[in-house]
This record gives structure tokens, sequence and C-alpha cells, in this order.
């Protein structure tokens, strides 16, 4: 197993156009020693629903965070229509899809100049809080709800059918091979074919972001 975990981060104000090297703007880190994140402990994070993370370390985009990230608190989302919500976070508004799963996913439309100088996090409501807090969802739920975020926007006219058609078959390639992967494993996934797994939705979403932003 390789000692360095390569991880993505999708940053503030980066939805420029995903055509060149294929999403090119997305900054690959190298992590060769994750650190304390959120809520972690000497067994591991668990977040949302029971998941724990085997990174030891949680919040950013899907993957763990590189190092430390002590966002602001997060305010109650504020519902803004259909399934779309802005979260505060500092002195931010963070507009945020929420899934059927309950997650809040940063797969949106941003405003002009839209700036956040941390990681676009994913977000869950658990019982012990009413505001959200940074989520590292299973890569079957994730996957599933960006199934979910893909037909409600081509129904909705604010992708077009190739766009569609081309995102969603890659995500069904990604759900496919995480099966495999997960078969091949005895039931888990190595560490770094979930972070490779993780990288590759992480580029899908980016580009329905800046798709929805056209």
């Amino acid at each position: 197993m390789k000692s360095k975990i390569v991880i993505s981060v999708i940053l503030a104000g980066s939805l420029t156009s995903p055509v060149s090297a294929q999403f090119g703007n997305i900054p690959q880190v190298v992590n060769p020693t994750p650190t304390t994140g959120i809520n972690s402990g000497a067994a591991g994070n668990s977040f949302g629903s029971g998941y724990t993370n085997p990174y030891g370390s949680s919040t950013g985009f899907y993957n763990p965070a590189v190092g430390n990230v002590n966002y602001p608190a997060f305010g109650r989302p504020v519902n803004v229509g259909g399934n779309f919500y802005n979260v505060q976070s500092g002195n931010v508004q963070l507009p945020m899809w929420k899934a059927p799963s309950g997650y809040y996913y940063p797969w949106c439309p941003r405003p002009s100049g839209f700036v956040y100088a941390y990681p676009l996090p994913v977000l869950i409501i658990n019982s012990a809080t009413p505001n959200p807090a940074p989520a590292l969802p299973p890569l079957s739920t994730v996957m599933s709800d960006l199934e979910k975020m893909l037909e409600d926007s081509k129904k909705d006219g604010k992708v077009s059918e190739r766009d569609y058609t081309n995102m969603l078959r890659r995500v069904k390639d990604l759900k496919s091979k995480e099966r495999t992967l997960r078969i091949a494993g005895s039931g888990s996934l190595e560490p770094d074919d979930e972070t490779q797994l993780r990288t590759d939705v992480d580029q899908v979403g980016s580009e329905l972001s800046w798709r929805l932003n056209r």
C-alpha cells in the first residue's frame, strides 16, 4: 500500500472550464501524514450515518482534509427553492443542494465573485446539533446522490442531454468499478482505491457545478 495518499480539494472560485487536462484546475495535494481533523479519535472518525472515516481525518469535498481545516461555524440551512439551500459559514453564504440521503453537497451554481477560503465541504445534520457539520459520506451514497442531482438538473433543463448522458455514464462506470474493487477486497476498499474513486467523483461534481454556472 502506498504511504502517500493523493487527494483532491476543490477550492472556492475554481469554476473554470473542465475541458482542459481533465479538470486541471483541481489541485492535487500530497498529504503523507494525515493529521487530526474535526471530531477525530484514536479509532478514526464517524460522520453522518455512522460512517467511519478510514483515513483518520475529515473535512473537504469528498476526501479527507489536507491537514486541519478549522471551518467557521455553519448556520442552519435556509431553503431558497426546491432542494437548494444557503448555509452561512463565517460571512459567506454557501450554495448547497440537499440530497434525499440528507447530505448537503456543493453541486450548485454560485454567484459571481463567490469566494470561500476553505475547501468546500459536504455537510450533514445529525441528531446532536441543529447545525450542519462537515461529513465524509460513503462512496455509494455520494454516487447515488450525484445521479439524482444529474437527473434533476436534466429534468429542469439546466444541463443538456449530451452533458447529462456523459456525466451519468461516468458515475455509473465509477459505481461499477467500486463494486468490482470491493468484491476483490472481500467487501472492503483499499485506501488508495477509495482515494482515487473519490477523486474521480470529485471531477464529475466539479463539472456539474461548472455547467450549472454557464
